[in-house]
């Protein structure tokens, strides 16, 4: 239970910074800037299918969290890696995700177990954050090289897959989780360590 949480927070955090991230992008005084091509509104969708790859540098500060982080996009894959500092435990946490067509694989720094969803391409959208949280997102993206060991399942991982069912009517996931105040002190002190 307390490991199902931790991975739940975790996705929230990569898949809320993604869909910011990917928000902003569909304005189109947005942050995107790709090196010789112009994209327009709603192109970020259009990255994630495509036969080029990208790699986006991401910046974001919301609700007290500060994260820094990448974004590589290449074909029907993608990975994120964020480094977010997390106020309530006084901590900096590495965050990892990989979507690799088929499954979203989630992990951190803090546990060498991770969790693993499966997730079609229509579940995956960069279009749902709100006008605030992309306010505090600054990013650029560049076309790069295809790279297909960005796309690698790390084997020092145990992952633990996780049942998400999609929303009627919408392009997200969900996933149950405890609520937060159901954490207490002793299993915050195994969290930092």
């Amino acid at each position: 239970m307390k490991q199902t949480y931790i991975w739940g927070v975790i996705g929230i955090i990569v898949v809320a910074g993604l869909g910011y991230y990917a928000w902003s992008s569909n304005e189109t005084t947005g942050g995107i800037t790709m090196i010789g091509e112009a994209f327009e509104r709603d192109a970020i969708d259009d990255l994630i299918g495509g036969d080029k790859a990208y790699v986006c540098d991401v910046q974001s500060a919301v609700e007290n969290r500060e994260s820094l982080g990448m974004v590589y996009l290449d074909g029907n894959s993608f990975r994120a890696e964020f480094k977010t500092f997390v106020p309530e435990i006084n901590t900096t946490i590495d965050i990892y995700s990989i979507w690799d067509g088929d499954y979203v694989y989630s992990w951190s720094s803090l546990s060498p177990v991770g969790s693993k969803a499966q997730v079609v391409r229509e579940q995956i959208t960069f279009n749902n954050a709100s006008a605030d949280a992309a306010d505090q997102v600054i990013y650029s993206c560049n076309e790069v090289a295809s790279d297909p060991s960005m796309i690698a399942i790390p084997e020092n991982i145990t992952f633990e897959e996780l049942a998400v069912e999609p929303i009627e009517g919408d392009a997200s996931v969900e996933t149950e989780m405890p609520a937060e105040d159901s954490i207490n002190q002793e299993e915050m002190e195994v969290i930092e360590s």
